[in-house]
């Protein structure tokens, strides 16, 4: 987001100590806390007593082969696993600093991305609650909001292991935000948590545009969650309130940016640079992604009535309202890693 021009751009961070400062690009409008709870520059910022946290990503590509056994397994996509030291995060630590500056109103706020909840257990690690932190995290969450007025809060449902803590986010915590987002695996999770088992046994059998909006009954089903649009991609499908009154032609340009910049990262490796950022435009979106918007386009016609959605991508009834965006697929993508990230953010900060 800061590479793409966001103003500022404010990075919580659990841990920053001057190693993982240089991990941060030096931009000026990419800032984070120091031990005052200023924002500076996240390169520059060095709380020396906080602990480093450690990821090691292991990426591999859509055929790697492994053999063990005598058997050889061949991977069917690209993907990576992600080995975790991280004891801050599997309690939702949120930096007291961090907290102080974003309910102060001289700095300007519009929109939080809010994640993390996924490396939650209940119990937590170590004694406490992990239905107690996301409480508590909220009640952080609802003072910025305080101190914002109008600012939209947009909540990544991680894949989310611990059943107590998935269902409560499910159920307590994403009603409460504006927009949710989520990939078709944890659509399918969430599904599950709201006590849609019959939907999310279909969904995971067919993993198709139609099967996976149909998903999306199970939501607004909830009494909790209320009526939602859906706004659907090859990749992801965030879930709006109505309350988010976007139009839907700049929630399909923000679809559109957010595919582009995607293919350009998956393509390059890298948006850190701005000459990196148009590398995939002009390219041909997918035949897999029209033939699903086509599909789409037939079940909203014979369904809702409605017209030109395979030609618009934009749709709307009484009850609900759609927009989808066909996507452009990278055969050998050199890195994956945030490429779910990269779309939700971006996808809704260009649409606002």
């Amino acid at each position: 987001m800061a590479v793409c021009g966001v103003q500022n751009t404010y990075v919580h961070s659990a841990s920053h100590p001057s190693g993982q400062a240089a991990l941060f690009l030096d931009r000026p409008n990419l800032m984070s806390t120091d031990q005052d709870g200023r924002l500076i520059r996240a390169t520059e910022v060095n709380r020396p007593e906080d602990m480093p946290l450690i990821h090691w990503i292991l990426e591999f590509d859509k055929g790697s082969e492994l053999s063990i056994g005598g058997l050889t397994h061949t991977c069917p996509k690209s993907n990576r696993f992600i080995a975790t030291y991280d004891p801050l995060n599997f309690v939702l630590h949120i930096d007291g600093g961090f907290d102080l500056a974003m309910r102060q109103a001289k700095n300007p706020l519009e929109t939080i991305l809010l994640s993390g909840y996924q490396m939650l257990s209940e119990p937590l690690q170590g004694g406490g609650s992990g239905l107690k932190r996301i409480e508590e995290s909220w009640e952080a969450v609802d003072a910025w909001k305080l101190a914002h007025p109008g600012c939209m809060v947009h909540f990544e449902f991680a894949s989310t292991q611990d059943l107590a803590i998935r269902k409560a986010l499910a159920e307590n915590l994403a009603p409460r935000a504006d927009s949710v987002g989520c990939n078709e695996q944890e659509a399918i999770q969430v599904l599950e948590a709201l006590g849609e088992a019959a939907l999310a046994r279909e969904c995971a059998q067919s993993l198709d545009s139609v099967t996976l909006f149909r998903g999306c009954s199970g939501f607004s089903r909830n009494s909790r969650w209320g009526a939602c649009s859906c706004t659907c991609s090859a990749s992801m499908s965030p879930f709006a309130k109505p309350s988010w009154r976007q139009d839907s032609e700049c929630i399909r340009n923000g679809m559109a940016l957010a595919a582009t910049l995607a293919a350009a990262k998956a393509g390059t490796g890298s948006l850190e640079r701005e000459e990196n950022l148009l590398w995939a435009h002009g390219s041909e979106v997918s035949d897999i992604s029209i033939k699903e918007l086509q599909n789409l386009a037939a079940w909203l016609k014979q369904s809702h009535g409605m017209q030109d959605f395979e030609e618009t991508g934009m749709g709307e009834c009484a009850s609900f309202r759609v927009v989808a965006m066909p996507t452009i697929l990278i055969d050998k993508p050199v890195t994956l890693v945030g490429m779910g990230d990269t779309i939700s953010s971006l996808s809704l900060v260009g649409a606002r």
